[in-house]
């Protein structure tokens, strides 16, 4: 697939794909991640499957044990030439999952459902920051091991569909110079008001995780405490 910076293209997704809890899934079949193996898994009678449908929700420890893959998460945005990534968001109470393609000289795409964002790295960069306020993301790039301190990121749930995923539509239609991009924000803007929050005590943790990581960082990295320092 060829892309031109600022372009997007439409992508041919399967129906079950579009379904909640299978955002995950959806980005590696764009990716070319042992696609062959998706669409027969998801297709099966299986606790995993009934449970996501039940929930709409979806683990990457489950997709990479399925799969028989291995993914490292991360929380730098460190990317390497032809390697390919999953980026979780956490917008607006609904956790989603987008693909990312390194392809050459700074250019990536974005494999979001039903489309194909071709951008740069600082343009990807600037949309990542410009929602941080907004956003929790993670990296996790696909065919590494995970390191045992970010192993449980592994556990976080993805399940924002095609209709109820906000942020992530937002994040990249905005970085796209084609007519229809400002259409397309402003339909996801109407439908903001309906969004609802997903947010459970499991992925509260592994912020708190997150937190507490960085905060042993700086404490460690001062060499001195100070009593009116909040780490």
């Amino acid at each position: 697939m060829i892309i031109k910076v600022g372009q997007s293209s439409n992508l041919d997704t399967e129906d079950v794909l579009l379904q909640r809890g299978n955002c995950i899934y959806a980005a590696l079949f764009h990716l070319r991640v042992e696609r062959c193996q998706i669409l027969p898994i998801l297709a099966r009678s299986h606790p995993i499957n009934a449970a996501t449908l039940k929930t709409g929700f979806r683990c990457y420890r489950d997709v990479c044990r399925d799969l028989g893959i291995s993914l490292s998460p991360t929380l730098d945005r460190n990317f390497e030439m032809e390697k390919k990534y999953l980026l979780h968001l956490e917008g607006e109470g609904n956790p989603h999952c987008v693909g990312i393609e390194y392809v050459k000289d700074g250019l990536v795409i974005v494999y979001h459902l039903t489309k194909a964002f071709s951008m740069s790295i600082p343009e990807l960069e600037t949309a990542l920051s410009s929602a941080m306020d907004e956003s929790t993301a993670v990296l996790f790039e696909i065919g590494s091991e995970s390191s045992p301190e970010m192993d449980p990121l592994l556990d976080c749930m993805a399940g924002a569909g095609c209709s109820d995923d906000v942020d992530a539509m937002n994040l990249f239609a905005i970085n796209v110079e084609d007519d229809s991009a400002e259409e397309e924000v402003d339909a996801v803007e109407l439908c903001d008001d309906g969004a609802s929050v997903n947010v459970c005590k499991h992925l509260k943790d592994l912020l708190k995780l997150e937190v507490d990581s960085y905060a042993t960082k700086l404490r460690k990295s001062c060499g001195t405490e100070c009593i009116l320092c909040p780490f």
